[in-house]
């Protein structure tokens, strides 16, 4: 019976045309098929416009708004970019190959911390396929070294290579990474803390035995190191912050929130404390209370020279770039000098959440206020060349949908 199934079904293939009708009630397939020759074919800016107007006709296409980020990436509209896969994650967390080129475009924008959140999420994702993980692992790594944390390099490759039998290769890239003798010290508190009875080692071994675990992909048992370290020697800053940072990387944000507002409770007005209940309120959602403390640590703190530059780090990430930047402004001058990066950052996700919104006039303005701010910024110089045709399409786009809706047919 199975045997003529096959045949039956074989034989159909034969038979010309039989599927087609199928295959013609499913346009994003052909939206897809025609896009990915135009990027293919280096034709990305034709790509833009195709997907755009599928995507506008249908938002939930997953596969088509992937594939839009991934043109805008080659037309140089990063922010765009990043604009969309941060859209993508948050309605599907899941979307590893997204996660992967998003993470990636922050790495190359020397974004590193961010990047590695990304990073180590798709390590440590079980549905990810092996190829998507062996990037991440590597992006992971490449991003310690970047940030001269070498022995965190060694540790995530030398896991990395114990999961893929053969990468030999790989690791010999890394050899100038390879941890000395001064890592001994490291390996005995990892000692200590697997003996029973033995004396629990000081925050200067145990934090970089949590950094290392967290690096291989252990980050439950680094979150017991530092959970275990600060019960038994009290608030400290180092140690917290990263137990912090593995709360919100592992979905523990009710934790990260508690955290926070424990260490207010023992330190008002620390900047540690009044960060991480920033990330953890949008962490968990609450846009409008993570919008209210963000505008009253901005009024109190922007032109603090110690605070602007970590505070725009996180203002970055909220989802409220316009509103946050507006607040921002508000505040007077340019920042410190050390901070004038950041700050040009929150400007260039406020001009690519303004594209989205089809607002071209405004995204120029806020783009080119990033230029300014950093002259050297190539993508930013891109994007900002790139708005004003942006604005003459959505110009075309909407006079196209009211000749649609007025049931009327250009002519040439």
């Amino acid at each position: 019976m199975a045997a003529m199934l096959r045949i039956g079904f074989l034989g159909a293939l034969a038979v010309p045309g039989l599927f087609a009708p199928c295959l013609a009630l499913d346009p994003s397939v052909k939206v897809q098929t025609r896009a990915v020759e135009a990027i293919d074919g280096g034709r990305a800016d034709d790509a833009v416009d195709l997907l755009e107007r599928a995507t506008a006709e249908d938002p939930g296409a997953i596969v088509l708004l992937d594939l839009l980020g991934k043109a805008y990436l080659k037309t140089g509209q990063e922010s765009l970019a990043e604009e969309i896969a941060e859209r993508i994650l948050r309605a599907f967390p899941d979307r590893h190959p997204t996660r992967l080129w998003l993470g990636q475009l922050l790495e190359r924008q020397g974004r590193l911390r961010e990047a590695r959140r990304h990073y180590r999420i798709l390590v440590a994702a079980p549905q990810a396929v092996p190829e998507a993980k062996e990037l991440a692992a590597i992006g992971l790594a490449r991003s310690h070294l970047r940030d001269r944390e070498h022995a965190e390099a060694w540790r995530v490759m030398a896991w990395f290579l114990e999961k893929n039998p053969g990468g030999d290769a790989v690791l010999g890239s890394l050899r100038s990474a390879e941890p000395d003798a001064g890592d001994r010290e490291l390996e005995a508190a990892r000692r200590a803390l697997e003996t029973d009875g033995s004396p629990l080692p000081g925050p200067e071994a145990l934090v970089p035995v949590a950094r290392a675990l967290r690096a291989e992909g252990k980050r439950a048992q680094a979150i017991r190191v530092l959970e275990k370290l600060i019960l038994a020697r009290g608030a400290l800053e180092e140690p917290a912050g990263l137990l912090g940072d593995l709360y919100l990387e592992t979905g523990r944000e009710a934790d990260a929130l508690a955290l926070a507002e424990a260490w207010q409770r023992e330190a008002p007005g620390s900047r540690f404390g009044e960060l991480l209940l920033l990330r953890a309120l949008d962490a968990q959602g609450r846009d409008a209370e993570a919008f209210a403390e963000a505008e009253r640590l901005i009024a109190e703190h922007a032109r603090e020279p110690d605070w602007a530059a970590p505070l725009l780090e996180v203002l970055i990430a909220l989802d409220q770039p316009i509103e946050v930047l507006e607040a921002w402004r508000r505040t007077g001058p340019d920042p410190p000098p050390a901070a004038r990066g950041a700050l040009a950052r929150l400007f260039r996700r406020a001009g690519g959440r303004a594209l989205a919104e089809g607002d071209p006039r405004k995204a120029v303005e806020l783009i080119g206020e990033a230029v300014r701010l950093v002259p050297g910024d190539g993508a930013a110089r891109r994007e900002l060349g790139w708005a004003p045709r942006y604005s003459l399409r959505q110009g075309i786009a909407r006079m196209a949908e009211w000749m649609d809706n007025a049931g009327t047919e250009y002519v040439a």
